[in-house]
């Protein structure tokens, strides 16, 4: 188990992208989620390609441990690289389950991705197997570049869009939250009530629409 202490001066490394590179791939892809723990908004699947002349950038690392600021800066250096993001609704959530939604969109990626040459680097424990030519690793983001890359691609474009959002629905904070459930959050969402982007299959979501409609 990665220690917290460890988590927040860990970097990761491209060894195990060279060590791909060294077998015969060509092209290696990191793939990360943002978005799952979220109560609005979506899910957002990053795919960052890693080449053996890609550009190293020493500040990345995981998401969550860098500053917005941080953030952006270096998601400007990572759009200049190959990549690609794949984005579920609140709705596609409800429909599917966010897990389910999760897995569509890594599959969506890898299919787009797709090539003998290629081989993909998935965070998170999954039951699928979502090609031949993947490795899942739970707290990848933590410990590969690849993956590190694809988490910063999507959290940037997530929080920008749910900033675009706050605009639409004002009540709930989104430009600080970005959907997740802050107290100011949820106490928007008892005096408002969930917006129309808002997670209906969540609990919390399906708790408050039923004290409403008991109301």
């Amino acid at each position: 188990m990665i220690s917290k202490r460890l988590s927040k001066t860990q970097r990761p490394t491209t060894k195990l992208e060279i060590d791909l590179l060294n077998t015969g791939y060509q092209r290696i892809v990191g793939i990360d989620e943002v978005g799952r723990g979220a109560w609005a908004g979506p899910v957002v699947v990053g795919a960052f390609a890693y080449y053996p002349f890609s550009k190293t950038i020493p500040e990345v690392k995981d998401s969550k441990l860098l500053s917005p600021a941080k953030r952006e800066i270096i998601n400007e250096e990572l759009r200049k690289e190959e990549y690609s993001l794949a984005v579920a609704d609140n709705t596609m959530i409800d429909t599917l389950g966010v897990g389910q939604a999760i897995c569509a969109l890594i599959s969506e990626l890898i299919d787009k991705f797709d090539d003998h040459n290629t081989f993909f680097l998935v965070d998170g424990r999954f039951k699928a197997d979502f090609h031949l030519s993947c490795k899942k690793l739970v707290k990848g983001d933590l410990q590969h570049y690849s993956i590190a890359s694809a988490s910063i691609l999507a959290k940037v474009f997530r929080d920008n869009l749910m900033q675009k959002l706050d605009r639409f629905f004002p009540n709930f904070d989104f430009a600080s939250n970005v959907g997740y459930p802050t107290p100011r959050h949820i106490k928007a969402l008892q005096q408002f009530g969930p917006s129309k982007i808002h997670r209906f299959s969540y609990k919390p979501i399906k708790q408050l629409q039923h004290d409403k409609h008991q109301g």
